[in-house]
C-alpha cells in the first residue's frame, strides 16, 4: 500500500521491517501495553509483532499502517485493519499510539483514515472494534468516529492475573 496522506499532522504508511526497533521500544513500554491484549512469546516483541503483521498482510486479511509525525518524521504508533472475513464482509480495527501523542486528537484522525482505507481496500459491510471496558479514551475515539456500542463481554479475558471485560463496537457501512 502506498503512503496515505492524513490531514496535516501525521501520515500513514505500511509498517515495514525497518520499523522493528520502533515497535520493540513501543511494545516494551508499560503505558503502551496497558490496554493492548498482545502477549509475546519471545524476548523480542518488536520482531514478533512485525512477523505477525507481515504474515497477516501476506494473507490479504489485514493492513497495518505506521503513523508518522509530519513535522518530525517520528514514529507515532500503528493503525490496523485485521481479521478480514470475506464471507461476512467484516473486519476488526485497532490502534495504539506512543504516550507523547495521547490526548491530542491523533487517534481520532488515524481511525478516520483507517475507516476510509478499510472501505476502499476491503469489501466491507461492517468494521468492528474491541476494547477493554475501562478504556474511556478509546471509547471516546470510537464514538467520535460513529462506532456504536454493541455489548460487553464480562470478565472475558485473563490479563496479568485479573479478568477483564471487553466492549464491542461496530460501524456499518
Amino acid at each position: 500500500m502506498n503512503d496515505v496522506n492524513l490531514f496535516k499532522r501525521m501520515w500513514l504508511r505500511a509498517v515495514v521491517e525497518d520499523d522493528v526497533p520502533a515497535l520493540r521500544a513501543a511494545l516494551q513500554n508499560p503505558l503502551v501495553m496497558q490496554y493492548l491484549s498482545i502477549r509475546f512469546t519471545s524476548s523480542d516483541p518488536g520482531r514478533e509483532q512485525w512477523e505477525w503483521y507481515h504474515n497477516q498482510q501476506q494473507e490479504g486479511t489485514a493492513l497495518f499502517l505506521a503513523a508518522i509525525n509530519t513535522d518530525t518524521q517520528a514514529f507515532m504508533g500503528v493503525f490496523s485493519i485485521y481479521y478480514y472475513q470475506v464471507e461476512h464482509q467484516q473486519a476488526e480495527c485497532g490502534y495504539w499510539l506512543l504516550p507523547e501523542f495521547w490526548g491530542k486528537g491523533y487517534a481520532t484522525e488515524g481511525l478516520t483514515q483507517i475507516i476510509d482505507t478499510a472501505s476502499r481496500h476491503f469489501n466491507l459491510h461492517k468494521l468492528t472494534a474491541v476494547i477493554e471496558s475501562d478504556h474511556i479514551q478509546s471509547r471516546r475515539v470510537l464514538e467520535k468516529c460513529s462506532f456504536v456500542f454493541e455489548g460487553r463481554q464480562r470478565e472475558a479475558e485473563l490479563k496479568l492475573g485479573k479478568f477483564i471485560s471487553l466492549d464491542h463496537y461496530g460501524l456499518i457501512f
